[in-house]
């Protein structure tokens, strides 16, 4: 995954994070972004001013397919593994995320 400024093709900073499969935003700002990642990792990242930092790690889920984000009155965090949906809150550091169901991949 890279992220850089929209005009600037040429400066895209790579967060070293291979085998991403989908993203969800949690909150940008004319600076940076904070955003999940799906894939072989699952957790969240911030990139500020050309720096990716860890802003959450996920316990009880290593890899996942898919993403998704709520961040609008009760925020939360649902990843989709396997057959799984997980969840959890948009907290910083160790997030435990908690199977909810069991479903097809959600849409």
């Amino acid at each position: 995954m890279k992220c850089g400024h929209i005009r600037n093709n040429s400066n895209w900073v790579d967060s070293g994070y291979a085998g991403v499969t989908d993203l969800a935003a949690l909150s940008g700002s004319n600076t940076g972004m904070s955003v999940c990642i799906a894939g072989a990792q699952s957790m969240c990242l911030t990139f500020d001013n050309g720096t990716f930092t860890t802003y959450a790690t996920m316990t009880n889920l290593t890899t996942s397919d898919a993403v998704y984000a709520q961040t609008q009155m009760n925020n939360a965090l649902c990843y989709y593994s396997g057959d799984t949906v997980f969840c959890g809150p948009t907290t910083a550091g160790e997030t435990k995320m908690t199977a909810v169901g069991v479903m097809p991949r959600p849409k």
